[in-house]
């Protein structure tokens, strides 16, 4: 099977074991995306230097692309996917798409930043110059397969769309969010377990006994309610960071360029300057803005009547891709500050990878709205969702911690505990004022023994459509993914 792979940073390690044990045990012929200086990291996966395809500058090459031809070509994969282009150049709100993260928080402002800014036209060239570039990536790999750890990465989710318009897989692999170190895998473009949802449905409909492991877990995290692992090791490896071994970073980034250009590499490397600037601009910012947040204590949380609207890290994929009609937080929570009945308070917790990355005059507006609370974001959200009358989300796992702690629920876009059917979605941001009157006047309550046994289904089927991260995990994986390729194949002939 001819495979084309695009890298994803954080799993970097975990798909490089993946590959070598598919190449080895399955006999997949590779082709890997990636920079052209990480080209040393596929030796022994790629069958040679013919099968590595180097990322260029798309900014430089916006004038090069043919741009009828990938008009024609982006139009067809618009109608074949369901997703309009622009929704690359928001996903890209670091670069091309900076202006729609503007007001909301600072970003180092690269040449490509401020050229976007400049010239409004210039982010669709660049997107055009993403789609010709893996177009022919594609057409000359050939591939029977395109895998990756997300689509929402530019040029990754340029390559699922040509996917969809040429009748080809993509399949994206993601960590769960129930159970630490274990990854799914999904054909869906928002990249939710659409297997456990199946198997959800099928538990739901044979009431099948949930197993003694879901009922331990949710047990346990209402004893002891706790983050799930891969999200709580990314936060503590950026607690774990240093003066020091930031500026260790920094010369790293440094020898990083210098190597570029002496080699001539192809690609745009990160820039160093607007990246220490930025690190020195944080942490002013963030002592500068403490005034902003407060620390509720428990009693007095529990004393008062109010909606708890956790926040996204910007730019993020949960919104940017998965829920772009939120991606901007402060008309979010505009909007239901808007529609709280007059007892109620909105408390919204800021996200602790925003601390110091937002103008001050953000804060400002926010803490004006009325009726709104901005709780620290390093202060422990559980006893803000142990004591919230309702918890609002466009897709956070806030929501997820919200159900098992037995909270009411309201979300504003799908998510992977969309199947239990126990929290409530708005269709829309009208709906959240007769939404939140019916949550917050009391109604009647879930049936807690019903609750609990649709989240124990949940979380066996979770579990069944997960592999582990080990040898063993590797082989089942590459099982589910064949499995994947061999239902699409079916369905294409079925058609």
């Amino acid at each position: 099977m001819r495979v084309l792979f695009l890298p994803h940073g954080r799993r970097h390690k975990y798909f490089l074991e993946l590959l070598r044990q598919a190449r080895e045990t399955a006999g997949w012929e590779i082709s890997v995306v990636c920079e052209d200086n990480a080209r040393e990291a596929y030796d022994g996966i790629v069958a040679s230097e013919n099968h590595i395809y180097a990322l260029p500058d798309f900014t430089a090459a916006v004038d090069d692309a043919d741009s009828v031809k990938s008009a024609r070509l982006i139009a067809g994969c618009e109608q074949a996917s369901g997703i309009p282009v622009n929704r690359l150049v928001l996903a890209s709100e670091r670069d091309i798409g900076r202006a729609f993260g503007l007001p909301a928080y600072h970003w180092p402002l690269r040449q490509v930043a401020r050229r976007a800014l400049a010239d409004n036209t210039f982010p669709r060239r660049v997107v055009h110059a993403q789609f010709a570039f893996m177009d022919g990536v594609i057409r000359s790999a050939n591939p029977d397969l395109i895998l990756t750890g997300n689509f929402a990465s530019p040029h990754h989710t340029a390559a699922a769309m040509i996917a969809a318009h040429r009748g080809i897989p993509a399949l994206s692999g993601r960590s769960s969010k129930i159970f630490t170190d274990r990854t799914f895998w999904t054909r869906d473009i928002a990249m939710l377990n659409t297997d456990a949802e199946a198997r959800y449905r099928a538990n739901a409909k044979t009431g099948r006994p949930v197993s003694a492991m879901a009922r331990e877990m949710i047990d346990t995290f209402r004893n002891k309610p706790a983050t799930v692992g891969y999200i709580a090791r990314y936060w503590k490896s950026g607690d774990a960071e240093t003066w020091l071994s930031r500026h260790r970073f920094f010369v790293e980034l440094l020898v990083t360029r210098i190597a570029h250009k002496v080699r001539r590499r192809t690609g745009a490397p990160r820039p160093v300057l607007p990246v220490v600037a930025e690190y020195y601009r944080t942490r002013h910012l963030a002592s500068r803005q403490r005034k902003f947040f407060s620390r509720p204590a428990p009693d007095d949380l529990a004393k008062r009547k109010y909606v708890y609207l956790p926040f996204h890290k910007e730019p993020e994929l949960a919104i940017n891709f998965q829920a772009p009609s939120f991606h901007n937080q402060y008309e979010t929570a505009a909007q239901i500050s808007a529609a709280l009945p007059h007892d109620t308070t909105l408390i919204v917790r800021e996200h602790r990878l925003n601390r110091g990355r937002r103008p001050t005059r953000y804060y400002r507006a926010l803490a004006a709205l009325p009726n709104v609370i901005l709780a620290d974001p390093f202060d422990d959200q559980f006893k803000y969702i142990r004591h919230a009358e309702v918890i609002v989300t466009d897709n956070g796992s806030s929501g997820w911690e919200g159900l098992l702690l037995g909270r009411r629920v309201i979300t504003l876009a799908r998510t992977f505990y969309d199947p239990p059917g126990i929290g409530v979605t708005a269709t829309s941001i009208a709906d959240l004022p007769r939404l939140l009157l019916e949550a917050l006047g009391g109604g009647t309550p879930p049936d807690p023994d019903s609750a609990d046994r649709r989240l124990g289904w949940l979380i066996d089927a979770e579990f069944e459509s997960t592999t582990g991260e080990d040898d063993a995990g590797h082989a089942e994986s590459i099982r589910m993914i064949n499995a994947h390729v061999d239902a699409h194949e079916k369905a294409g002939t079925a058609r």
